[in-house]
């Protein structure tokens, strides 16, 4: 039987050979190239748009990197794992003005850019010390529903 109860909807690999997928029955699994299970979790909706990131909590040139894999859900959660602590996921929420989540990218060490569906474009932090701290937002498009 499989891991997941209901229809797999999104799925990532990483750069080190982990795949995730995520599930209608509101969980995600990470598993190695053999198909053995090395991570699960349980959200509390229905994920979508998984993703792997590697970076750098510090600038030291032989830092190790933490890779981190995030995903949305419910259109209004963003959902923050880093594998080194994986007992600690962390729900980030955003402000109802903004809308639903419609896209976001990982870029530079530890940050993320999001696009809602309400025009917004919001660029926050991930690193340790500073995690969800919004650097800037923007309105960028407005729509008419």
């Amino acid at each position: 039987m499989g891991k997941h109860q209901r229809a797999i909807t999104c799925g990532a690999f990483s750069n080190n050979d982990l795949l995730a997928l995520g599930a209608e029955d509101a969980s995600i699994t990470v598993s190695s190239t053999d198909g053995d299970s090395v991570f699960s979790f349980t959200c509390n909706s229905d994920p979508s748009m998984i993703k792997f990131y590697d970076f750098k909590q510090s600038s030291e040139k032989n830092a190790k990197s933490d890779v981190m894999l995030s995903a949305v859900l419910g259109k209004k959660i963003l959902m923050l794992v880093n594998l080194s602590d994986s007992e600690n996921p962390i729900n980030l929420q955003f402000q109802v003005r903004y809308g639903n989540i419609a896209t976001y990218c990982w870029f530079g060490d530890g940050f993320l850019l999001l696009g809602f569906d309400k025009g917004f474009l919001v660029c926050i932090s991930v690193n340790d010390s500073e995690i969800g701290q919004v650097y800037f937002s923007s309105l960028n498009f407005c729509t008419y529903k």
